[in-house]
């Protein structure tokens, strides 16, 4: 019988809320050895993904802003002085006050637990992701990532 994603998925996924702090993320990702999980709301339903790209990808526009209004201030108001500090306290101020929510990837790609384990490849390879939630009538049933997909291959399942 062809394996299916139920068969490779890890049931009862890690997952974060849309509210928690990035530095809270940060060190739930330290802490537990993961790179990615599931959003999921109050009620239990699959809201995105967060991922660490999702949070570099957030400080390079952090960087960029920054780097823009320290120019406009060297060519509009001259050599810098507080004005750099002011702006270096912005950036801070705003990454504080950033939650999962606003770096999380909205439109998850997810899959059922029948899927077949070519369209898993597929869809990891061809999406240029690592973690696919796995859902059920709509809820999150477990996640499947492509270290489980190589596991399953060095193990000897997947013929």
């Amino acid at each position: 019988m062809a394996l299916r994603a139920r068969d490779l998925m890890q049931p009862g996924a890690d997952t974060v809320s849309p509210e928690m702090s990035l530095a809270d993320l940060d060190r739930r990702f330290c802490d537990s050895r993961q790179s990615g999980f599931p959003v999921v709301s109050r009620d239990g339903r699959l809201l995105g993904v967060v991922s660490r790209t999702d949070i570099v990808r957030r400080l390079a526009v952090e960087q960029s802003l920054a780097e823009y209004e320290s120019s406009y201030y060297w060519d509009v108001a001259g050599p810098p002085d507080s004005s750099l500090d002011e702006i270096g306290a912005e950036v801070g101020q705003r990454l504080e006050g950033l939650r999962v929510e606003n770096v999380m990837s909205t439109q998850p790609i997810t899959v059922t637990g029948e899927t077949s384990l070519q369209d898993l490849a597929r869809v990891l390879v061809e999406r240029g992701i690592h973690r696919l939630p796995v859902v059920e009538g709509g809820a999150l049933v477990g996640i499947l990532t492509s270290t489980d997909l190589v596991r399953a291959i060095a193990e000897g399942r997947v013929a």
